[in-house]
């Protein structure tokens, strides 16, 4: 409960574009190490605790504003999912950490997930 409460939280405080720029790619990979340490089961302080509930508050705050926009996330898809694959993007890309945490984010979900174009008729 406590750590839904947490996730909760962050969800709220920290996905607004007008926060996101405060975050860089630092700072958003090693939110995402912590996870990692979490999802794993370790034992952890609660900061780290928080530095992981931080991760998935800001990463699902992102993939819903964009969902439609940006990318099209497929229908079923767990959040789970899309922290792992925002977290393989940012191992895979160290030398874009310097970029807004927001930008990240939307980068690594569109380069799984772009966004569908509608189609269009041809003919009559």
């Amino acid at each position: 409960m406590k750590k839904m409460l947490i996730a909760v939280f962050a969800l709220v405080m920290f996905s607004s574009s007008a926060f996101a720029t405060f975050y860089d790619g630092a700072m958003l990979v090693q939110k995402w190490r912590e996870y990692k340490k979490h999802e794993s089961g370790l034992k952890m302080e609660i900061s780290a605790d928080m530095d992981a509930s931080w991760y998935q508050g800001y990463v699902t705050g992102i993939a819903d504003a964009c969902d439609g926009v940006m990318f099209t996330l497929p229908v079923g898809i767990m959040p789970k999912q899309i922290y792992e694959i925002v977290g393989k993007w940012l191992d895979d890309h160290p030398g874009e950490l310097n970029k807004p945490a927001d930008v990240l984010v939307e980068k690594a979900i569109m380069s799984a997930f772009p966004a569908k174009t509608p189609q269009v008729k041809q003919g009559g």
